[in-house]
């Protein structure tokens, strides 16, 4: 298990970087930030909230491995998870290495769109939700970073040594994604899968549509993954730890 120390700061939780699979690790970030080893390069889960935080990333991923940074995939797009991404493209810069892609669901790109034209409103709302985070932090998180690659149902990362199959993971947000690496037979359920009772809407928010997340958490119990890693929280280990909090989140749903 991987236990997570948690912070002060919104969403965030910190830990050492743990290898949880052959290849296969997972760092702090806004939440559970995966990294994937592949003859092609690395494959990271989000690029942080910016800032100190995700400069605390790149060092934690540096402490794992020295390779280039092949794709940054964007777990959903919500406000903060990837406004670390320019710090990503200076470190690779600095390192000589060619620019990550920037891989994401398509519908992340409606949703930047909306949110770039509702900026004030978007503040307004988190500064609600998070009444106790300085407004400086909130704005860097609103700034967004578009993918430079998008997809519809499903991508693969071809490799000879460790395929990365990216999938359409509609739940908390219609641009989740989950990834599933079968060669270590290891599942990140992004925000589909987490800590605590399924987060369908709040007042402020629009309410999540239930039998997509269903759909969804069908879709990835039919994996028969050994390993779960989370949104946040502790990555679940053994065939049968895996399918307890799909099923339990699948008929919390139902």
């Amino acid at each position: 298990m991987v236990k997570a120390k948690k912070r002060e700061a919104i969403l965030h939780t910190e830990f050492e970087p743990r290898t949880i699979a052959d290849g296969v690790h997972v760092v702090a970030t806004q939440g559970n930030g995966v990294v994937i080893e592949t003859e092609g390069g690395l494959v990271v889960v989000d690029a942080g909230p910016g800032a100190a935080l995700t400069e605390r990333m790149i060092a934690d991923v540096r402490s794992l491995s020295e390779g280039a940074v092949r794709a940054i995939v964007y777990s959903h797009g919500h406000i903060g998870y990837n406004a670390g991404v320019p710090q990503w493209l200076e470190h690779a810069t600095s390192r000589g290495d060619s620019p990550p892609e920037l891989i994401a669901q398509e519908n992340v790109l409606d949703r930047y769109r909306r949110y770039r034209a509702t900026l004030n409103y978007q503040l307004l709302l988190n500064s609600h939700q998070f009444p106790r985070a300085k407004r400086e932090s909130l704005k860097i998180g609103l700034t967004f970073h578009d993918p430079t690659r998008t997809f519809d149902r499903a991508l693969l990362l071809e490799d000879s040594v460790r395929p990365v199959e990216i999938f359409s993971a509609p739940s908390e947000t219609d641009d989740s994604i989950g990834l599933w690496i079968p060669s270590e037979q290891v599942l990140y359920g992004g925000p589909c899968v987490i800590n605590g009772f399924p987060n369908i809407g709040t007042p402020l928010r629009v309410q999540r549509l239930t039998n997509r997340w269903i759909q969804t958490l069908e879709h990835m119990l039919s994996l028969d993954a050994e390993v779960l890693v989370p949104e946040f929280g502790d990555v679940v280990v053994g065939a049968e730890e895996v399918r307890r909090p799909l099923v339990t989140t699948k008929d919390a749903l139902a």
